[in-house]
């Protein structure tokens, strides 16, 4: 059975996508490094392993919508730029690349497919022109793309912090054929689009394919007490569209956050998605100075969730005094995914969070 975490309550939690990555990208990063707070977190804390999923979801979880790795994001999302839902079901539509590598294909979104205003006006006037009633896509004030139906379409593909940078699975079995087809002829269409000749041109990847992910129709979010720190834009975006305001995130930490807060530290994302040692490697040791130094001499009581990953590192203060249990370099760990079977929440008393 797969573990759930519990909903938003204290401890405080820090979302650290990519934290505990997968074994090469951390032995080809790690090499040399010392990284005294993250190594006694891990070695005194209590890990917690669960399913994979991804940074909008686990967030979505914590504010009381949906189970992670599946929540209907993409009504809060549209709420969240200014428009009202109704009682359609929507789906969050993302511009891609998709890449072919060895691997597979390997969707690129993000700042890595960024538009310029004008390209997105473009692609959108001519995918609706095309497609009409088989595609309606909205395009919001804030520059979101969503696709407004009246029965849902079927599975859900990942959200991009779970789909950027990873070769696509095969497609559900009789889910979502009709997508599929529309798809091919959406390629067909963008291939040789003036726009992407464009990008082409100027040594740009081409916007030739679109993601569909947030599958899910309004509801009012539940009330909670959770305060939202983050700079990531998509996570900003869902807090506010679940009635959260979005604070900018400090610079490192700061005693004065709040313990109803939930942290999204997202600098390992993208290098983690694109398995950039190096650049995984640096924003970890700035990481370790900003933030889990200062939270290990804090004595606060808090969580590290690492949705890619699953894993759930809990911090208690008294954990400190446990040095019998030793710290050692990251890199000659074993993988948290190789841990034990998963376990609801305790602590050291047996007592569950």
């Amino acid at each position: 059975m797969r573990a759930s975490f519990p909903r938003y309550t204290a401890p405080m939690r820090f979302i650290v996508p990519y934290l505990f990555p997968p074994r090469r990208l951390r032995d080809a990063a790690l090499a040399g490094v010392h990284l005294p707070a993250l190594e006694t977190l891990y070695a005194r804390g209590r890990r917690q392993t669960g399913a994979a999923g991804s940074l909008e979801a686990a967030l979505a979880d914590l504010l009381g919508v949906g189970a992670q790795g599946s929540a209907p994001l993409a009504p809060y999302l549209l709420k969240a730029e200014g428009m009202e839902p109704g009682n359609a079901w929507w789906l969050r539509v993302e511009a891609v690349h998709l890449q072919v590598r060895r691997e597979g294909l390997v969707p690129l979104m993000g700042t890595a497919v960024a538009m310029t205003t004008a390209e997105a006006a473009a692609l959108h006037a001519d995918l609706t022109e095309h497609f009409g009633a088989a595609l309606p896509l909205v395009a919001t004030p804030g520059g979101g793309w969503y696709w407004p139906r009246t029965t849902p379409l079927g599975p859900n593909l990942p959200p991009p912090s779970a789909a950027t940078g990873r070769a696509l699975a095969p497609p559900p079995a009789g889910g979502i054929l009709d997508w599929q087809k529309l798809q091919n002829e959406i390629q067909m269409l963008l291939h040789d689009h003036p726009v992407n000749r464009a990008r082409e041109a100027a040594g740009q990847p081409a916007i030739n394919s679109l993601w569909l992910w947030g599958e899910g129709r309004w509801a009012p979010p539940p009330l909670t007490a959770a305060r939202v720190y983050a700079d990531h834009p998509l996570a900003c975006q869902l807090a506010q569209g679940l009635g959260q305001a979005c604070q900018p995130l400090p610079g490192r930490w700061e005693g004065t956050l709040p313990p109803a807060a939930v942290v999204v530290l997202d600098g390992l994302l993208e290098a983690g998605q694109y398995g950039d040692a190096w650049a995984w490697r640096a924003a970890l040791q700035e990481l370790e100075h900003d933030w889990l130094a200062p939270l290990l001499k804090a004595g606060r009581r808090y969580a590290l969730h690492d949705p890619q990953s699953g894993t759930l590192l809990h911090w208690r203060p008294m954990m400190a005094w446990k040095f019998w249990r030793r710290t050692a370099p990251l890199a000659a760990v074993s993988p948290l995914t190789e841990a034990a079977a998963p376990a609801p929440p305790q602590d050291e008393f047996g007592n569950r969070f």
